[in-house]
C-alpha cells in the first residue's frame, strides 16, 4: 500500500522500474560493464530479501536481463553466498504463481543453461562490444580478474 511506502522507497521503485524497461545494449552504453556488475549483485539481494513485491518483481527483471550477459553471470555467481541468495529467491519466485514472475524466471534459466553449454545469448555485435571493454579493463578490472580466475570466457 502506498501510504506505508516512504519516500525513498517510492523514488527506489520507480527507477529500478524505469531501469528494468531497458534493453541490455541501452544498459551497455548508458551504464557501462562495471556499474551493471554493480546493479546485478544488488538486485540479486532486492529480490531476494526485499519485502516490497513491486521493487522484488523489477529487481528480477534487472537480474535476468543482466545474468544474459556471460561475465555479470560468473561474476555474480562465483560467490558462495551469491549463489546461496540466487537459490533463495528462485524459490521463493517458485512460491508465487505469478506468469508474469515465471516469464523472467524462466529467461534467466535459460540463460543460465545456455551458459553451461556454451551457447551464446546475445548477438555478435553485443558480445564484441562487452570483449572490447573487458579488454580495456577500465570500467570493469573486477570483470576482467573473474573470467581470468576461472569463469569461462567467450
Amino acid at each position: 500500500e502506498l501510504s506505508t511506502m516512504t519516500l525513498l522507497e517510492r523514488c527506489s521503485a520507480l527507477y529500478i522500474a524505469m531501469l528494468s524497461c531497458q534493453t541490455l545494449d541501452w544498459c551497455l552504453e548508458n551504464l557501462g560493464l562495471g556499474q551493471m556488475d554493480v546493479f546485478t549483485h544488488l538486485t540479486l539481494r532486492m529480490w531476494a530479501l526485499h519485502p516490497n513485491p513491486v521493487i522484488r518483481h523489477h529487481a528480477m527483471r534487472l537480474f535476468s536481463n543482466f545474468c544474459q550477459v556471460h561475465c555479470l553471470f560468473a561474476s555474480v555467481l562465483q560467490a558462495e553466498s551469491s549463489a546461496k541468495l540466487a537459490n533463495q529467491a528462485i524459490h521463493r519466485t517458485f512460491g508465487f504463481w505469478d506468469v508474469r514472475e515465471l516469464r523472467h524466471l524462466l529467461r534467466l534459466l535459460v540463460g543460465v543453461l545456455c551458459h553451461v553449454l556454451s551457447i551464446p545469448t546475445c548477438n555478435v555485435h553485443f558480445g564484441a562490444l562487452v570483449a572490447r571493454m573487458l579488454a580495456r579493463k577500465l570500467d570493469c578490472p573486477k570483470l576482467a580478474e573473474t573470467l581470468r580466475n576461472g569463469a569461462a570466457p567467450r
